[in-house]
């Protein structure tokens, strides 16, 4: 099975060329896409044994085509030094895809008109600077954490349905309804009814 991909080989070489105080032996070129060792003697006596067991240069290299690295043979700044797809500065977390080669694939015959120019491809698709992503962090440490915006509720669109009012019936008090006015009588309107009332036979 594979290793893990923050403990593999391609994962430690990435940490040991991005780290400054290795700059002088191994360091990437401008354009983030390969890496150039520029002395064998310190890169074996001095940078490796920080990061794993590897006592000759040679054993190195060997290493490096295991892991699917080309080394670069055309003319220019470009010349000695290695690559792999997955391997870009400042992007560590791609080595995680790197792949052991099958044994038995033979080796590749250099073929410098064929090889690619990182430089060319870089004015399209260039690797981030080696700052980009350390200024993104501290500009998202320095952003002021805004709470949410609460949204007000929608007002609801149902339809109100009118009710129908209600009747009570109208009390009765008294033989009379209770809606109806009060009618005040005198009280001397008896005693006239009993005054003009005229007794039974009277002619």
């Amino acid at each position: 099975k594979t290793k893990k991909g923050h403990r593999n080989f391609p994962a430690k070489i990435h940490l040991m060329i991005s780290e400054v105080r290795n700059n002088d032996v191994i360091t990437w070129m401008p354009h983030g896409r390969a890496f150039k060792v520029q002395n064998k003697e310190a890169l074996v006596a001095r940078v490796i044994p920080n990061y794993f067991v590897c006592g000759k240069y040679d054993s190195f290299t060997r290493q490096l085509n295991g892991w699917g690295f080309r080394r670069l043979y055309q003319c220019g700044p470009d010349a000695g030094c290695f690559y792999h797809e997955c391997f870009l500065r400042d992007l560590p977390e791609l080595t995680c895809m790197i792949r052991r080669v099958p044994p038995n694939q033979g080796k590749s015959i250099p073929h410098a008109a064929g090889e690619p120019n990182f430089y060319t491809i870089s004015e399209k698709f260039p690797v981030p600077p080696p700052d980009m992503k350390r200024k993104q962090i501290v500009r998202e440490s320095i952003q002021p954490i805004l709470p949410p915006l609460k949204r007000k509720a929608a007002p609801s669109r149902q339809m109100s349905v009118p009710t129908k009012p209600t009747i009570s019936a109208p009390q009765i008090i008294n033989g009379r309804s209770a809606s109806e006015p009060a009618v005040s009588r005198s009280p001397l309107e008896g005693d006239d009814r009993l005054l003009n009332a005229k007794p039974a036979g009277a002619i």
